[in-house]
């Protein structure tokens, strides 16, 4: 239960079944083929981001970082539904996604020279 000292009367009950509805989300199967999609939409920008193929690179880039933001906003949805950063860590899986968005990020950052290193 989500418990806040300046919560109104029958404010943490009704918190708590936001919570409960957005886990419903996070764990339905449309949730899951929606991140499998854009898993497979990502996988198939980066195998057209190739040198020789130079017609491609500007939308693989574009794809990539499309891919980056909602897998991003998908993972803040499931943090908010977890209700918490420790039961959210607890599970393998997301610990798993949130490295490739920082890995996602790195290289955005990087292939944009937004960090000059």
């Amino acid at each position: 239960e989500i418990d806040h000292p300046l919560a109104a009367p029958g404010e943490a009950e009704e918190d708590a079944h936001n919570v409960g509805q957005m886990r419903a989300i996070v764990q339905s199967k449309w949730f899951f083929r929606m991140k499998t999609f854009i898993i497979l939409v990502h996988i198939f920008g980066m195998a057209t981001d190739s040198p020789t193929l130079p017609e491609f690179q500007l939308a693989s880039y574009y794809i990539h970082i499309a891919c980056n933001v909602l897998f991003l906003a998908l993972t803040c949805i499931t943090v908010v539904a977890y209700a918490s950063l420790g039961a959210y860590f607890r599970n393998a899986a997301n610990r798993f996604e949130l490295f490739l968005i920082f890995c996602g990020l790195i290289g955005i950052a990087v292939s944009s020279k937004f960090l000059l290193l």
